[in-house]
């Protein structure tokens, strides 16, 4: 009897042991479709939504009414850019001043939403174009180079009319450079994001008058102005991510609640943080043609009008319109900007990994811009007349 029962011991023991080494093994082992230890490691360098952590907010201050615009940062479109020169950030004065940039220090805490200090007077961008009606969308300062970056494009631009998309100014001495050519203004004139990693700018306009012109979706041209160009000259430029109007084709970017890309979409801010690129997307429910009140009076139950951050339309001009303008953050795997690069996927091809709505914006919130302090980890978002001064409040979220 004790010899079976050896005999049985013995025989579970070694299968316990044959699943363990089983086990083991299949732990070591790669699994079927497992990213390979360079994956692994690119993937880290992708920024997701849970990655975002809010820490605060400050308001910049409107300035006197009795100022002239060019003083004023009420009704700012709130292109900004980063400044690691004192810690501060560069902000666009009024809208109907917006070829003017004031710099405002970050405050060292976010506790109460403070009101920044404007660190010294606004300092004037030349206009592209002086004959036309100009609005600055994008800011980028650059450190190595001391050079404040910056696009602008034309106001309602229905004609596509073209003209230079990129300048730079140096802010101590007030010395120009450029205008230099991008493109085509209407796709290329937009917000600026700065790839660290290759020393390149990133910069796309979308979801502006002239659908037919710009793009239906984010975009990235990549170009290289750090060398200084002449005056007059035509940056070459390598369109990285670009959803151009085109009948037939399917280029449109999808939204995040799974349509495509409307023509009253927009998008304002755009920032590059690791191997990730962010966009600023303001999203509806329902897209419409037509005056803001014939839109309400249609969809009554989708355009709530109670008050701020509701659904309603944000004008009664005629055009296109959505309700919510719900704040999002799109993100983009750089390594598929890369493909593109290497002519393995179209420009349009690449699409958002993740789809992120900031909860401390509200529905109807306007974007202004995006701004990075990569030493100390911080993004910067930008909302247009956030405050109940009408002047921006920046978000500051830290990852």
């Amino acid at each position: 009897m004790w010899f079976v029962r050896r005999l049985l011991l013995s025989i579970v023991l070694a299968i316990v042991l044959a699943i363990a080494a089983d086990a083991d093994a299949g732990s070591k082992a790669e699994a079927p479709g497992a990213a390979s230890n360079d994956e692994e490691a690119a993937s880290t360098d992708l920024v997701r939504p849970g990655d975002l952590t809010y820490l605060g907010a400050f308001d910049i201050p409107p300035g006197r009414w009795q100022d002239p615009k060019s003083r004023q940062y009420a009704y700012s479109l709130g292109a900004i850019a980063y400044s690691a020169l004192g810690d501060s950030l560069y902000v666009t004065t009024h809208a109907h001043a917006p070829n003017y940039v004031g710099r405002f220090d970050v405050p060292e805490s976010f506790v109460d939403t403070p009101v920044a200090q404007e660190l010294n007077g606004a300092i004037e961008l030349p206009k592209l174009d002086r004959d036309k009606d100009v609005r600055t969308r994008g800011l980028y300062f650059d450190e190595r180079s001391g050079l404040l970056f910056y696009t602008q494009h034309i106001w309602y631009n229905v004609s596509a009319v073209d003209m230079p998309a990129l300048g730079a100014i140096d802010p101590v001495t007030g010395t120009r450079y450029g205008p230099w050519w991008v493109g085509d203004n209407n796709k290329t004139a937009g917000p600026i994001a700065y790839n660290d990693t290759d020393r390149k700018l990133y910069m796309g306009l979308g979801g502006v008058a002239g659908a037919a012109s710009t793009n239906q979706g984010p975009a990235a041209y990549e170009v290289d102005p750090f060398g200084i160009p002449l005056a007059g000259s035509r940056l070459p430029y390598t369109a990285l991510l670009s959803h151009p109007h085109a009948v037939g084709k399917d280029t449109h970017e999808v939204m995040s609640t799974g349509e495509r890309w409307w023509v009253s979409t927009r998008y304002w801010g755009a920032a590059v943080i690791g191997r990730t690129a962010l966009y600023f997307v303001e999203e509806g429910e329902r897209e419409f043609y037509g005056t803001g009140r014939r839109f309400r009076a249609t969809y009554p139950k989708l355009t709530d009008c109670s008050g701020p951050g509701t659904g309603c339309p944000r004008s009664d001009a005629k055009g296109y319109h959505h309700d919510i303008y719900r704040p999002m953050v799109y993100f983009y795997d750089l390594q598929e900007l890369d493909r593109v690069r290497e002519g393995q996927l179209q420009a349009w091809d690449p699409k958002p990994y993740a789809y992120y709505r900031l909860p401390e914006l509200p529905n109807g919130a306007y974007f202004g811009g995006a701004a990075v302090d990569y030493a100390n980890r911080r993004l910067f978002v930008s909302q247009r007349s956030g405050n109940d001064k009408r002047a921006p409040r920046i978000h500051v979220y830290g990852w």
